[in-house]
């Protein structure tokens, strides 16, 4: 099964309620072999228009980040992609920082300084008390 992982990619066609349980399933498949490929299709999901949607895929790629540390610095990157971009939404920047909290006591800090500055700024526009505490713990 791990090897058809690319059977759950989502296709445009999908309604919402498939592609969430696509994206938990993709987590639960994701390894070292193909880690890369998922991280890969799920910095194209984040450029969706449902909101909703590119949240829980911030959440997976988080969990993902966590479950296999040699994915670190794509999901890293698809975090730079979402701050650099258009998309600031306050609801994807909360969930961006609980990611980054977690990284933050998992693994190496000097590998996400240069996430931190583009964060930072948006620290008034974070309305979710899991994501204020998470910033306060990186402070």
């Amino acid at each position: 099964m791990r090897k058809e992982f690319k059977a759950f990619f989502i296709h445009i066609t999908d309604p919402l309620y498939i592609k969430i349980e696509k994206l938990d399933i993709l987590h639960i498949l994701c390894n070292e072999n193909n880690c890369d490929a998922i991280v890969q299709e799920l910095s194209i999901y984040s450029k969706e228009i449902e909101l909703d949607f590119v949240k829980k895929v911030l959440r997976v790629a988080g969990r993902i980040g966590i479950k296999i540390e040699s994915s670190i610095n794509h999901i890293i990157q698809l975090f730079l992609d979402i701050l650099n971009s258009n998309k600031k939404e306050s609801s994807l920047i909360n969930d961006i920082m609980i990611s980054m909290q977690l990284f933050f006591r998992k693994y190496d800090k000097s590998k996400f300084s240069e996430i931190f500055p583009l964060l930072f700024p948006h620290l008034n526009d974070m309305l979710e008390p899991r994501a204020k505490t998470a910033a306060i713990w990186i402070i």
